[in-house]
């Protein structure tokens, strides 16, 4: 990997420097799905959903409780530098690629059972995973026609060796950073990677992966120039930051120009602080905003769950409390918590889509069914009440 430094890039591929990108979309593949939309063939109103599912324990939702309009998952235009993305996202971060590097074990199955349910919005790291997000990405992605998904990686943290060996003693639930680099060759020497790993020639969508306030002066002259010359020579579509803190976002939205911003957890039915400042300055900025975690760490997935997790950390217990009544609420109305915490991020108009953390076929599956439930407006209002 490159040395840190703010300067040219020294020893960069020719590919980060000179060579344009050729594989951008056009107008015609920006108007392509993974395949055909619910009503191709016929009006919208003779879509009848595929399938019936099990998304909460003791609760069984038919298909008449789900919109056909909704499955596959609508889409919506995050800007220029990419077709329009489906609502729903996928997050590589769960999948079970350090157990599976087989291209046909469960990790990509997931990843190909995402395209075919409309799902075309594809989100790694090369931390995620252990170290392998990007590896096995690009080996379920490997032959699926390039039209048909949108990818996005980040840039940020330093995978060297003694970082894969450091996130392998994790037990998968605590959090386990390495240290980070945003100088501009890294910043260059990493895109770099990253293309030649997911197999890409273009890479939709680089995020900054956690930028921190205290480091905006590293950013701006180093991977925030770098991120703009790879954008410029075609080999990423759109700067991005991935942020989990909205103080850090905040100080991103004052330091540079971004295309996107993924926000974790910042607008859901537990967290609201993203509402104050952050959502209304991406609004008023166009700046699109990609919301990740809407269960925030599983909380809002089954608040029954033993040592329940919660933004990162071990639940509190008025966490834990405040869940459970939405989710009584919830039953009264027999929609399931978790339907309505997927769905709730879509409700500002700030947040174009919600990206989740699936680990399997069946959990993507589920995921898409949960978008789709009909959640009455009265429900809504109640849920509002509670969590105010």
């Amino acid at each position: 990997m490159q040395t840190p430094g703010s300067g040219e890039p020294r020893g960069v591929s020719p590919r980060v420097c000179g060579q344009r990108c050729t594989n951008g979309f056009g107008t015609d593949d920006a108007q392509r799905a993974v395949h055909p939309p619910a009503h191709a063939g016929g009006s919208p109103s003779e879509t009848k959903p595929t399938r019936r599912t099990t998304i909460r324990s003791g609760s069984h939702v038919p298909a008449s409780r789900i919109d056909p309009m909704t499955v596959p998952p609508p889409r919506v235009t995050l800007g220029s530098f990419a077709p329009p993305v489906s609502t729903l996202g996928l997050g590589c971060a769960a999948l079970p690629f350090d157990l599976e590097p087989d291209p046909d074990g469960e990790a990509s199955r997931t990843i190909r059972a995402a395209l075919r349910l409309g799902i075309n919005l594809v989100d790694t790291s090369p931390m995620y995973v252990k170290g392998r997000g990007e590896q096995g990405a690009g080996a379920a992605l490997r032959g699926v026609p390039r039209e048909t998904y949108v990818l996005s990686t980040k840039v940020g943290y330093v995978m060297d060796d003694a970082a894969i060996a450091n996130l392998s003693l994790g037990d998968g639930r605590e959090k386990l950073y390495p240290s980070q680099d945003f100088s501009y060759d890294f910043t260059l020497a990493s895109v770099e990677r990253s293309l030649e790993i997911l197999g890409q020639q273009r890479i939709d969508i680089v995020h900054l992966h956690d930028p921190k306030a205290d480091r905006m002066r590293e950013i701006v002259s180093g991977a925030a120039r770098a991120l703009r010359r790879c954008r410029d020579e075609g080999l990423i579509g759109a700067i991005g930051a991935g942020v989990t803190h909205v103080s850090d976002a905040l100080a991103v939205l004052d330091a540079i120009e971004i295309d996107c911003m993924m926000i974790a957890g910042a607008r859901t039915l537990l967290v609201r602080e993203g509402e104050a400042e952050l959502l209304p300055r991406c609004a008023e900025r166009d700046i699109p905003v990609i919301l990740a975690g809407p269960f925030n760490s599983g909380l809002l997935a089954d608040p029954h769950q033993p040592a329940p997790r919660f933004r990162y950390r071990a639940a509190t217990t008025e966490s834990i409390e405040l869940a459970r009544r939405l989710a009584a609420t919830c039953d009264r109305y027999d929609i399931p918590l978790k339907a309505a915490a997927l769905q709730f991020p879509l409700r500002h108009p700030a947040i174009r889509l919600v990206m989740t953390g699936p680990s399997s076929v069946a959990e993507i599956d589920q995921n898409v069914s949960l978008l789709g439930v009909v959640v009455p407006e009265a429900l809504w209002r109640d849920l509002e009440t509670q969590a105010r």
